[in-house]
């Protein structure tokens, strides 16, 4: 019974982590301008410290909404859900890839092409062949994970063995596409991100057999010691050159995605047990409006750049993640008023 309330806590708190999750996101887009190469000559110590926590989040802020999306899939597809591929196809193709374009035409080519102009080439490349289309990568990217996970769950979910085969192989297939062909619609990324995905629908599935999972196996303060560790070696690598290191900065990389998300994950998972995220109004309140935030952030942090330019990078980046938040939020709200612009942005 004590299992069985816990996978019961874990799943409650989802919401929670997918609120800090998108917070983390709207950070560090808000400070990646501000943020130099942590290893950039000549850098001041503000701009140097900001570098550093800008690589912090970078690594897992995405991976860790993964392996909650993963966790929630397995336990709709533990359940008797999604057992229709058509349907599931479907739903998914509406939640995430009519946003996707809607979003992309709508607010990203508009709002961007003032500080990154469109040329008839970079248009076709960076949006039609959805090579770099923005903060929209993420929506084909998941749609593709879904898809691949769904396709091969009767296998991966009865031989979990070959299922980690899978998903390894296809992280390595993922690392050498990005580094030697084009990034069409996300593909090489999509494989890399398989991993964590499976990763959080096998936390799912071994709580509901009331089994012992990699997360609650090892401490929340340990992954946040292992993570730092890896970070430490990464940071000290970055001014190394040669194959070897090459390598090993890929295989670090690796690391800090995944350990990162396992560590967040683990981490938010204990924050919203202990303070019962979901009482707060202001949390319950987000937590319905982490997906416009998330579409239309990221155009307004551009802005804020532009016209607070002379601030100081901690100020910038702080300014930047409060007005890109509340703006968003503003735009989600409104959209959400009329079932057409619920539609446009994904939203039931």
């Amino acid at each position: 019974m004590e299992k069985e309330l816990i996978a019961k806590k874990h799943l409650s708190n989802c919401e929670f982590v997918k609120v800090i999750r998108m917070l983390l996101v709207v950070f560090g887009h808000s400070i990646a301008f501000s943020a130099p190469a942590v290893n950039a000559e000549g850098a001041s110590k503000s701009k140097y410290t900001l570098g550093l926590v800008y690589l912090w989040v970078k690594f897992f802020h995405v991976y860790t909404f993964a392996l909650a999306s993963g966790y929630i899939f397995a336990f709709k597809m533990n359940g008797g859900g999604y057992k229709d591929i058509g349907a599931f196809v479907k739903n998914k193709a509406v939640r995430l890839l009519v946003p996707y374009v809607a979003v992309m035409f709508l607010w990203i080519i508009p709002m961007t092409h003032p500080f990154f102009p469109l040329t008839k080439s970079s248009f076709v490349k960076n949006f039609l062949l959805g090579i770099a289309p923005e903060q929209v990568w993420f929506l084909m990217m998941l749609f593709e994970v879904f898809l691949i996970v769904r396709l091969l769950w009767d296998v991966m979910s009865k031989k979990p063995g070959m299922g980690w085969f899978i998903c390894i192989s296809l992280y390595l297939i993922g690392i050498f596409g990005y580094d030697n062909f084009p990034n069409y619609f996300s593909i090489w990324t999509t494989c890399q991100y398989v991993l964590i995905f499976y990763a959080g629908a096998r936390i799912r599935t071994k709580e509901e057999a009331g089994e012992k999972t990699i997360t609650s196996t090892v401490p929340w303060f340990v992954w946040i010691l292992i993570y730092c560790a890896i970070y430490g070696v990464y940071i000290y690598s970055l001014g190394k050159s040669g194959e070897a290191w090459f390598w090993t900065k890929t295989l670090l990389q690796a690391g800090l995605r995944n350990v990162g998300a396992l560590m967040a994950w683990s981490c938010l998972q204990k924050i919203g047990e202990k303070f019962e995220a979901k009482k707060y109004k202001i949390l319950r309140f987000l937590m319905n409006y982490t997906m416009p935030i998330y579409l239309f952030h990221q155009q307004i942090t551009y802005y804020v750049r532009a016209y607070g330019g002379q601030l100081d990078p901690w100020a910038l980046g702080l300014l930047g993640f409060a007005l890109s938040t509340l703006l968003a939020l503003g735009i989600g709200v409104v959209l959400k008023m009329w079932k057409v612009t619920r539609f446009l942005i994904g939203e039931k």
